[in-house]
Order: C-alpha cells, then structure tokens, then sequence
C-alpha cells in the first residue's frame, strides 16, 4: 500500500511539473505537443507522418523543443508509436541545439550532458571539443565551471581555452574562464592562468598580477597527470615569459624579495601592458611587431593515417608568396582525453620577402598554439584540433610584421 502511494505521489509530482513546463511554452509548441501525443498513439510511425511533425515544428524553438520532449517521455500511457515519435523529435532537437554531427554521433547524448558522473562529463566535454560545431561544447563548459567537483573545473578551464584557441569559445564561456583565474581552488586557477597564456587570452594580463601572492599549492589532475600546482609560481613564470621581464627569477625568490622589489617587478610588468595592451604573438614581441589580425588563415584537415600537408597563400601585405609544409605529423594519445602532436615544418617565401627555414616542435598538446616568429618576415602560429573521426584539422594565422 506504501509503495503504491508513493509511486501515485511520484506520478503527480512528475505530472505537475511536465503541466508547468507546458505552460511555459508557446502556442506552436504546444500544439506540437498535441500533435506527437496524437501520433504516438498510432499504430504506426512512417514517412508521412514524420513529414506531418516535420511541419508542425516550424517555428519552434530548441528550448520549447526540449520541453515538449520533456512532457511527452511523462506519458502515463504511451501509445505503439511512442517510441518512434520520441526518437525523431530527440534527433532534431540536438541537430537543431547541437549540430547533425553530435546528434548522429554521441550515443546517448540527450541523457549524457545531464549525467553527474565526473568520468562521463569529461568524456562528453572532451567528444565535444572534437565537433566542428562548438555549441554543445559551449554549453557544456559554462554548465560545468561551477562544479563542486575541483578536477572537473579544472577540466573546463583546458577546455575553454581550448575553444578560445580554435576560435569556438562564446562570450558566456569566456565570462566562466575569467572567473576561473579567480577560483578559490589554487590548483583550478594554476590551471587557468597556464591555459590562458598559451592561449593568449587578454584579459588573464591583471589577474595573473593579482595571483603573484598565492604561495598555496594544490595537486589537481591535469592533462591525464596528478600535477602539484601554485597560482603564485604560474603566474610569475607567465608574465616574465611574455614580457622577458625578470625572466631568470624563481618563484621562490620572488617570495623572499622585499615588499619593494615586488612593487617594482609589478609596476614593470603594467608598463610592459600599458604599452603592448595584447598577448599577441606571445613570445615574439622580442623579435619584431607583427600585426594582431592575421593576414591570412587557412585550414586543413589531416585524413587518418596520412602525416602531411601543405599550405599555399599570399601575404596580404605585399606579393609574398609563403609555402608552408608539415610532414611526419604524428598524434599520441597522453590519456583518455588529451592528445599530443609531433611534426616536421618547413616554411618557404619568395618574392619581396624571401625566407626560408624549418623547425621540429615535440609534445604539443591539442589546443595549444605553436608560435614560429620570424623577424621582418612573419608569424606563423599553428593549431591543431583533433576530430571525432580520427582525422586532424590544423589551422594556420599568419600574421605580417606591423612595418
């Protein structure tokens, strides 16, 4: 008798709260809901009908999507073509929130990014940063960055800078990363302020400034690795790279340093700000200027097991002809989630700028930006995403000497 009264309770309460949803969505939403109740009882579900729904979803938006989805998996009853139904109104919602490609390939994904378990949100967040479409990937991140969960906001913080890298990140998973420099969590705000940089996020400049006081060390997973990290050490090792200022200086003599030095070595470092105002090209500024806006960015994508490819382009600056050729690429996996790039690269430009030269960079993560200065010449800066089919797409910005 219990059990039966606590299962009608769940029913009411189930059916109270798909009643308010219902009555959050607009009229179209509502009658497609109508509509996929009417359909779910039929004895069939073909073509005809899914061209029938297909009609009535004209103008409905995802999240109203979403809802009438929500409502129709409560049906007390379902009917012979429930199932079918569900499955065609579930498929179009994530194409339409998502893109085709995470709906066709992440098994269970409607359930997935609801999941609370850590090992499942890392992998849908890391499955997610290989779709060409970032939106899920977005949603993720913002959706995870106030996990109570110190590894896993970590996590999103290498998977925003990640997006931030390969131009995917929107202004909501940009606000979450800034305030994941500022975490509570010494080991979460290590990781950011490292991300940051590699990635050249500028607004990490002053709350790197802000962290050079955070003696606290913490060990945090990062990139497969139990890693002890210190908010205080990133951020000093940060900051004199890109600015060659004190470069030599450990974080521990930073910390014995008088209260002076220390005033000193900041008002150095904003004066270095006041006068760049970017990270661009970080490093590179010690050898020339280069123009923040690339000249030229061009995209290819790696087919499984091929190691090369080459990139032909003009300089927008004059009639340079630049040649750029990778060849021994080699991908390799560091843990479940994070992947490595090894390749051979030789540049080549003719014309009023005549340049040649090669470099071997090792143990590049994917999402981090590989910067080739050449004075007087170019930057070249690489990065490399890997995708869900295996294959690897690499991206090119090259950017012209400012004069």
């Amino acid at each position: 008798m219990k059990t039966m009264i606590r299962n009608l309770s769940i029913l009411i309460l189930s059916l109270a709260a798909v009643a308010a949803a219902e009555g959050e969505m607009g009229k179209t939403a509502n009658r497609l809901l109508d509509s996929a109740r009417r359909m779910a009882k039929a004895s069939r579900f073909g073509e005809r009908q899914e061209e029938l729904l297909g009609k009535k979803m004209e103008g409905v938006e995802p999240d109203d999507l979403g809802r009438v989805i929500d409502a129709l998996r409560a049906e007390p009853k379902p009917g012979k073509s429930h199932d079918g139904v569900l499955a065609y109104l579930t498929r179009r919602y994530l194409t339409a929130k998502y893109g085709e490609l995470a709906a066709d390939k992440l098994d269970g994904l409607y359930a997935l990014r609801a999941s609370k378990d850590p090992e499942k949100i890392v992998g849908l967040l890391t499955a997610a940063l290989m779709l060409p479409d970032f939106r899920l990937a977005n949603e993720m991140a913002v959706g995870h960055a106030r996990s109570t969960d110190r590894d896993i906001r970590a996590r999103v913080a290498i998977a925003i800078s990640d997006l931030i890298a390969f131009r995917g990140a929107d202004p909501a998973a940009e606000k979450a990363f800034t305030e994941l420099l500022a975490d509570a969590d010494p080991a979460v705000r290590a990781v950011a302020i490292r991300r940051a940089f590699e990635v050249r996020f500028d607004p990490a400049f002053d709350l790197a400034l802000a962290s050079l006081n955070d003696a606290r060390t913490a060990t945090a997973l990062y990139r497969g690795e139990g890693e002890e990290l210190c908010p205080g050490a990133e951020a000093l090792r940060a900051l004199t790279e890109l600015t060659r200022i004190e470069r030599n200086m450990t974080y521990g003599a930073y910390k014995k340093a008088e209260a002076d030095e220390k005033k000193a070595l900041v008002s150095k470092l904003r004066a270095w700000w006041e006068k760049w105002g970017s990270f661009f090209p970080a490093p590179g500024h010690h050898e020339a200027v280069f123009k923040k806006r690339p000249s030229s960015t061009k995209s290819i994508v790696i087919p499984r097991n091929e190691t090369t490819a080459t990139f032909n382009f003009w300089s927008a600056k004059d009639r340079t002809r630049i040649r750029v050729h990778l060849d021994e690429v080699q991908l390799v996996a560091t843990s479940l989630s994070d992947w490595r790039v090894n390749f051979h690269v030789r540049y080549m430009s003719s014309g009023m700028r005549p340049d040649d030269g090669e470099a071997y960079p090792r143990h590049l993560f994917t999402g981090t930006p590989f910067v080739l200065a050449r004075k007087k010449i170019g930057c070249y800066v690489f990065v490399f995403q890997r995708l869900l089919d295996g294959t690897l797409s690499v991206t090119l910005d090259f950017h012209d000497p400012e004069r």
